[in-house]
């Protein structure tokens, strides 16, 4: 399964920059809101992503991968 997978470069000030993997999968519905995912993996998002049609709860999901 293809995952929508994105990266993202966040300045940390005295550290540097650090490469931050998530998925971000957006609902059908369009009043849909959105639910900050934190685990360990985004990998573990897997199960909830096919949840999200019209018919069911209203979200858009962004599951981060912790760094580290």
């Amino acid at each position: 399964d293809k995952l929508p997978m994105f990266i993202r470069a966040i300045d940390v000030e005295g550290f540097g920059v650090l490469s931050i993997r998530y998925v971000y999968q957006r609902s059908e519905a369009v009043d849909a809101i959105h639910l900050l995912f934190l685990h360990g993996s985004f990998l573990e998002s897997r199960k909830l992503l096919p949840l999200l049609t019209a018919n069911h709860p209203r979200i858009h999901v962004v599951a981060i991968s912790l760094p580290g």
